[in-house]
């Protein structure tokens, strides 16, 4: 793929979201279980800590953009999550109708290039 980069113009991240959904699990109220992911703050394996068991109350959708904003290390990356998962209070999972695997993979691929701005 050529990717002519030559008319892009910068944006800002907020605007390309419909919507921004804090984590909202504490890892040790979770029961154990193989019926979904726990996403922590952590850029390797796609943020996955852990399977754990289904809660409805805490699931949060697939298909969005996971910022890390705490924790030590991974703070700034970005990860495209494609299922539904448990996330840690660590995260923000952002949303927008048109993210498909190829172009969440993308952006979460630019936005964890442009860390330097974003974590501290």
């Amino acid at each position: 793929m050529n990717l002519n980069v030559e008319n892009w113009k910068p944006f800002k991240i907020g605007n390309l979201f419909s919507l921004f959904q804090n984590g909202k699990a504490n890892q040790g109220l979770l029961q154990d279980g193989l019926d979904c992911f726990y996403v922590g703050a952590k850029k390797d394996d796609n943020g996955v800590m852990f399977t754990c068991k289904r809660d409805e109350e805490l699931i949060q959708k697939g298909n969005c953009i996971i910022f890390i904003c705490n924790g030590e290390g991974s703070v700034g990356f970005s990860n495209y999550m494609d299922v539904d998962f448990i996330g840690t209070t660590d995260i923000v999972a952002a949303y927008n109708s048109i993210l498909n695997e190829n172009i969440g993979t993308f952006l979460a691929t630019v936005f964890s290039k442009e860390r330097p701005k974003y974590s501290f």
